[in-house]
């Protein structure tokens, strides 16, 4: 039944790819671990480590479904100061590859990021982000019904492609802009994010096809060929952490935190808390997209290098027995830089998984 499911959905996918892709808005892929990775979560946090930090992350979606997402994330970023003053500097790189049809994102940007001090112990960071977005299809690697009938060779091509002239432009590159806003100090962060701010269109068919009449292979029927828009993508986040040991140095300590995010007609609301025993760290998480997810997460935080796994129980009605769930692994690395003849900086509470 489970192979039965897998099958149908995939078919049912394919099928609408081609016939309804004009209409299709894209969603950006998500980590459960979003704060190991910084600066995909947001620009701002480039350079607020105490040094140079090196961060990659690897998440499997639904793993029981064959073709589903995989996600990869990889970044750098540093402080650098001009006088007493620090700003930051990142690069992130961004891969995403969906069904077999291979649907894949590649997106490497660049961050810059301000600290306005506020006292000496809470500032606020101020983000910019720039770069690529580049998209691909492989068309041929799609299954239609038409190819699993009875009697069909092995290989044929399917009767979606016959004529078709508009399927040819199996990639796209644009531009991306984001922006990123945190406000942090010992004990609490408060930040906001927006990504493709020029809403770029995003399209995998001929120029020539746009504005005008696409005639359905199945139904015969004409429709309107657009070319969508990227939506804007919104999150804001928050959390504290709560020191529970005796010095008050946060080595034990509960750290709640949420995550909101938006984009386009979707919205998807996380919510958790980790503990913190030194260098353990465990977490739990819910996240809301409907009713989507229960997340657990163990990491070791020691001498800067941080290691995290964690796995998302589906509760949606795809169901955990259906998907297999999501695993993701993530491991970086600060640098402590010395800083000579400088004002310490605020220092930041943020979690790092």
């Amino acid at each position: 039944m489970k192979k039965l499911k897998v099958l149908l959905a995939g078919v049912f996918c394919a099928c609408h790819l081609i016939t309804d892709v004009e209409q299709v808005q894209a969603q950006d892929p998500q980590f459960s671990q979003y704060y190991a990775n910084k600066l995909w979560l947001s620009p701002a946090f480039a350079g607020s480590g105490i040094g140079p930090r090196i961060s990659s992350g690897f998440r499997s979606q639904w793993a029981g479904i064959p073709g589903a997402f995989r996600t990869m994330n990889v970044s750098f970023d540093t402080p650098i100061y001009f006088g007493n003053v620090q700003n930051g500097v990142g690069i992130n790189v961004m891969a995403d590859q969906a069904g077999e049809g291979a649907l894949t994102l590649i997106e490497p940007t660049l961050s810059y990021s301000f600290l306005a001090e506020l006292s000496d112990n809470a500032g606020i960071r101020l983000g910019l982000q720039g770069g690529i977005r580049y998209n691909s299809i492989d068309f041929y690697a799609l299954r239609f019904p038409d190819q699993l009938a009875p009697g069909v060779a092995p290989g044929s091509i399917s009767q979606e492609f016959v004529n078709r002239n508009d399927i040819n432009a199996n990639t796209r590159m644009h531009e991306e802009v984001g922006a990123g806003v945190l406000f942090y100090n010992k004990y609490l962060f408060l930040g906001g994010t927006a990504k493709h701010i020029t809403q770029p269109q995003q399209r995998l068919l001929n120029n020539s096809q746009l504005n005008s009449v696409l005639i359905d292979p199945v139904t015969g029927e004409e429709k309107p060929v657009v070319d969508p828009k990227l939506p804007l993508y919104v999150a804001g986040f928050a959390g504290a952490t709560l020191p529970l040991d005796s010095k008050g140095e946060g080595t034990i300590a509960l750290m709640p935190t949420v995550l909101y995010r938006m984009q386009g007609p979707f919205t998807q609301f996380d919510a958790g808390m980790y503990f913190k025993y030194e260098p353990l760290v465990l977490g739990v998480y819910y996240r809301t997209l409907g009713n989507d997810a229960l997340i657990a997460i163990v990491g070791i935080d020691y001498n800067h290098l941080r290691i995290g796994y964690s796995y998302d129980y589906t509760m949606s009605d795809i169901t955990n027995r259906v998907s297999g769930g999501s695993h993701e692994i993530s491991i970086s690395y600060e640098f402590e830089t010395v800083r000579k003849k400088r004002k310490p900086k605020p220092k930041m509470s943020c979690p790092q998984f």
